[in-house]
C-alpha cells in the first residue's frame, strides 16, 4: 500500500499513528493490536483475547472504506530503502539486495 520499494511501517497503537490516517482509522476497530504497513500489503494484528470472527468484517469494511476514498496511507511514503553517498560500497549493495530480492520474499509471505 505504501508502494514498491517503501518500508514497512509498524505502529503498535493509536497514539503511534499519527503519520497514518489508515492505522488511526484501524485502531477504532475494538480488538486492534498493532497494525503494518507494507509496500503492497496491510497487517492487522488483533489482540490476544479477540476472535478474528468479532473483527475481520469491521477491518475490511475499513480498509475498503479507505481506499475509496483515495486518500494516502502515510504522510510520508516516500522512504525507501536507498543507497545514500555515505555509505559504503557494502553498504550500498547490501541495501540493493534487500531491495531487489529480499523485501518482495517477506511482502509474498505477509510480512
Amino acid at each position: 500500500v505504501l508502494g514498491s520499494g517503501a518500508r514497512s511501517r509498524v505502529y503498535r497503537g493509536v497514539y503511534e499513528s499519527d503519520s497514518s490516517k489508515l492505522a488511526s482509522e484501524l485502531f477504532r476497530v475494538a480488538g486492534v493490536d498493532e497494525v503494518l504497513l507494507g509496500a503492497r500489503h496491510v497487517t492487522v494484528t488483533k489482540k490476544d483475547h479477540m476472535d478474528w470472527n468479532d473483527l475481520s468484517e469491521d477491518v475490511e469494511e475499513v480498509i475498503s472504506k479507505f481506499f475509496d476514498s483515495k486518500l494516502k496511507p502515510v504522510e510520508n511514503p516516500d522512504e525507501r530503502i536507498e543507497a545514500s553517498s555515505e555509505d559504503s560500497e557494502a553498504v550500498r549493495e547490501i541495501k540493493k539486495i534487500l531491495e531487489q530480492r529480499v523485501a518482495p520474499w517477506v511482502q509474498q509471505d505477509g510480512g
